[in-house]
Order: C-alpha cells, then sequence, then structure tokens
C-alpha cells in the first residue's frame, strides 16, 4: 500500500511517555512510504502507538491512524488513510488462496491467491 506517511524518531519514546507521542516524532515533517499488506497487518497486530485521527472541521469525520509497532517505534511513525485502512481491508476479504505448494527440502511454503481482479502470486506482491 502506498501514500502512507512516515515521521522520523526525535528522542526515544516507551511506555511510560506514549500518550505523548507529537514530542518524540517529527510531526511537523513527513515522507511518503509504503507498507505491503503484512507490514501493515503486523503493525495493526504488535501496534506500540495506536491513536486514531479526525477532521475537527468536518464533524469529527474520521480520518485514519497514527501507528507503529514494537518493531519499529525507534525509528518512526506512521500515518494511514482511512481509505487506505479499507482498501487493506478489503484486498484481506477478498483474497482466496487456491494453492500451497510444500518444499520438503527447503521448508518454503508457496500460496498463490485468487481476487476478483484474477491471479496473484503473493512472492511477485509482498503479501
Amino acid at each position: 500500500m502506498e501514500n502512507i506517511k512516515e515521521y522520523k524518531l526525535r528522542k526515544k519514546i516507551d511506555f511510560l511517555n506514549l500518550i505523548d507521542y507529537g514530542e518524540f516524532y517529527d510531526l511537523m515533517n513527513c515522507s511518503n512510504s509504503s507498507l505491503t499488506i503484512k507490514q501493515m497487518c503486523n503493525s495493526f497486530i504488535h501496534s506500540f502507538i495506536f491513536f486514531p485521527t479526525f477532521d475537527e472541521e468536518n464533524g469529527m469525520e474520521y480520518t485514519g491512524v497514527f501507528i507503529n509497532s514494537d518493531f519499529d517505534k525507534d525509528k518512526h511513525l506512521y500515518h494511514i488513510d482511512y481509505g487506505i485502512i479499507v482498501e487493506m481491508i478489503d484486498d484481506i476479504v477478498k483474497d482466496d488462496i487456491i494453492t500451497i505448494q510444500f518444499d520438503r527440502t527447503s521448508g518454503k511454503v508457496r500460496r498463490s491467491k485468487e481476487t476478483i481482479e484474477g491471479y496473484i502470486d503473493e512472492e511477485k506482491h509482498g503479501v
């Protein structure tokens, strides 16, 4: 998924001060980033910071979420727009694994998926 905003860490953050995450990440400067669906899911599952964002001028409309995981909290914070979250959930819901191959020598599992758009090879798409 593309068009995710990334904010760099300014100073070390821990469980005792994560409520003040704005002091620890440079929220005035962001760069565009991208995450695979797997990385996004890991961020939600292992979230260290998870704060929804709202547009006050638009009747407190939900706009997205600030999020990072235990694994990347010392590097950056992401802002994922609501539309990207909906797109990710939609991709997951429409996902259908149709074949699985297991190589006993290497221990690797290879899955092929079918979506509405057609077949997707997960290794090629980082899913």
